[in-house]
């Protein structure tokens, strides 16, 4: 099954840069009809039409909050530095998520390679 997803400009760069290889999102209807060996095509935000890409589904690894998920793969998994705290990432996720909607779906990291 193929899937379609919106991405901000600096993951989007991370994971065309090999950067980051686990997406994450709150884990709701559409996250879970994916299935591993499934394609996605992220499409860069702002510009909608500009640029995509797509990437195969590894692994997925749903988790009950953001914080477990962080605690199981090294920061650059996420596009992360190695010496970013678990806080920090916490920070910016809540920026997209809210913890009630965190609490409600729970998570899930969508392990991905390029094509």
């Amino acid at each position: 099954m193929h899937h379609f997803m919106n991405l901000q400009g600096g993951p989007f760069e991370k994971i065309l840069s090999g950067q980051k290889t686990i997406e994450i999102r709150c884990y709701d209807d559409k996250r879970r009809q994916i299935k591993v060996g499934d394609t996605i095509t992220f499409t860069r935000e702002p510009d909608h039409f500009n640029q995509s890409m797509m990437v195969e589904v590894v692994s997925l690894y749903p988790f009950p909050n953001f914080k477990s998920l962080f605690k199981a793969f090294p920061p650059e998994k996420f596009g992360y530095m190695a010496s970013d705290s678990i806080e920090k990432m916490l920070k910016g996720i809540y920026m997209i998520y809210s913890p009630e909607r965190e609490q409600r779906e729970g998570v899930v990291g969508i392990e991905i390679k390029l094509l």
